[in-house]
C-alpha cells in the first residue's frame, strides 16, 4: 500500500487544532496505520499574524474580534476544556492567558521536517502552550525542541536564522490559502481531499479508510 499523505493546516494559537490532531492521530491508531505508512506533515496558517511578540490577552482579542460577552466567552471556554479533556488534551486558561505571534513556532516545525520529527515538535509546542502558556521562543521550550532534534540550542538557533526556513513557512502558508482555507484546523489528504474543522475520530476513520480503498482499487485497475 502506498503511503497516505496527510497535511494538517494549523495555527499554534488555535484551540481546536490540537483537538483535531488528537482525533486524526487516534483514527490512524485505530486503523493500525504506523508512522511508516503515513506521510504526516504540517502547513502553517496564522490566524492572527499581526499580534506583537508580547502577545495579546485572549479575552481582549476575542471580544474585539467576535463581540462576545464575558459570559459567552466563559461558556465557550468551559465547553472547549471539556472536549479537550475527553481527548486527553490539557488546556489551562489560568496559564494560557495570551495569544502570541506564531511565526517562530511554525519555523520550529519547519526545521523539524528535515529530521522527520514535525509531529514530535508540534506536540512539545502544544504541551508547553496550551497547558503552561509558554511561547515557542521561551528558553525552556527551545531547549526541549533542541533536545528532541538532537541539537544544541545554538545549532537550533543557527538553523532558524536560515532564510530558507522563513521562506518555506511563508510559501506553505500561501499554499494553504490557495486551497480556499480561511480557518484552522484543516486537513489535506493525498493532495486532493480537503477536510475543514476538527471533526471526530469516527469521521477521520471513515475518510481515511475510504481513501485507502480508493487507492487500492486504482492500483488494481492499473495492474489489469
Amino acid at each position: 500500500m502506498e503511503k497516505i499523505k496527510i497535511e494538517m493546516i494549523l495555527d499554534l494559537n488555535c484551540s481546536w487544532c490540537p483537538i483535531g490532531y488528537k482525533y486524526i492521530t487516534k483514527a490512524l491508531d485505530n486503523l493500525n496505520l504506523s508512522a511508516e505508512s503515513v506521510d504526516f506533515q504540517f502547513l502553517p496558517f496564522r490566524l492572527n499574524p499581526d499580534i506583537p511578540y508580547e502577545g495579546e490577552v485572549i479575552n481582549t482579542y476575542l471580544k474585539k474580534v467576535t463581540g462576545q460577552t464575558d459570559a459567552q466567552l466563559k461558556a465557550y471556554r468551559e465547553n472547549l476544556v471539556a472536549i479537550a479533556n475527553e481527548c486527553d488534551l490539557k488546556i489551562d486558561f489560568n496559564n494560557r492567558t495570551h495569544y502570541f505571534n506564531t511565526l517562530h513556532g511554525h519555523r520550529l516545525i519547519q526545521v523539524a521536517l528535515s529530521k522527520l520529527l514535525q509531529r514530535e515538535v508540534y506536540e512539545i509546542l502544544c504541551d508547553e502552550y496550551y497547558a503552561s502558556g509558554k511561547r515557542s521562543s521561551d528558553e525552556s521550550v527551545m531547549q526541549k525542541v533542541a533536545d528532541k532534534l538532537e541539537l544544541t540550542k545554538k545549532q537550533l538557533l543557527n538553523l532558524l536564522e536560515h532564510e530558507s526556513v522563513n521562506e518555506n513557512v511563508l510559501n506553505k502558508e500561501n499554499y494553504a490559502k490557495s486551497l480556499g482555507v480561511n480557518s484552522a484546523p484543516a486537513f489535506l489528504i493525498n493532495d486532493s481531499y480537503l477536510i475543514k474543522g476538527s471533526n471526530s475520530v469516527d469521521f477521520f476513520e471513515n475518510i481515511i479508510q475510504n481513501n485507502i480503498e480508493t487507492d487500492l482499487q486504482h492500483n488494481q485497475r492499473k495492474t489489469l
